[in-house]
């Protein structure tokens, strides 16, 4: 093994400890999300529009006097929907899917179908059917924790639960 200069020694040294200094936050940072599960995906382009509608919702109108929704981020381009039966969010009954498809939002059905094309401006999202004869509808964002959903003959308010 050759013999080192104190020179080298120290030079290896300081290299060992910047190196150490730059990437203890990381490790941490690494660490502490896996500690405590891994950190969702954040919405990317197009969908960053709609990312207000993530988490649980609480519904009422039309002939509901409640009813319950989740909108889980999968990953940077997806929103899945589902709708529950339950205010545990436990008995799930269907689901969609929101994602990009030729640079604008879509919502597409269990099997994988372009089933509305969506729009977004401000606070408003508009839906429009693919299937010719089916209408459109909006939701609206009023608030941080609220938005209403307004459909041809019937209005929903949801708020978070």
């Amino acid at each position: 093994m050759p013999h080192r200069s104190a020179r080298q020694t120290r030079l290896i040294a300081i290299a060992a400890l910047t190196l150490a200094l730059f990437t203890a936050p990381t490790l941490q940072a690494q660490s502490a999300s896996q500690a405590a599960g891994t950190q969702p995906p954040t919405l990317r382009g197009p969908m960053a529009q709609i990312a207000w509608l993530a988490g649980r919702w609480v519904g009422s109108g039309g002939s509901y006097s409640a009813f319950y929704e989740e909108y889980r981020v999968l990953n940077d381009t997806t929103l899945e929907q589902r709708e529950v039966d339950d205010a545990a969010f436990t008995q799930q009954r269907s689901n969609g899917v929101f994602t990009v498809r030729d640079g604008q939002i879509v919502k597409l059905n269990a099997r994988g179908e372009v089933t509305t094309r969506i729009t977004v401006v401000a606070d408003t999202v508009s839906f429009a059917s693919t299937t010719p004869g089916r209408g459109s509808y909006r939701w609206i964002r009023t608030g941080p924790t609220t938005w209403r959903a307004e459909l041809a003959r019937v209005t929903y308010e949801l708020r978070r639960p």
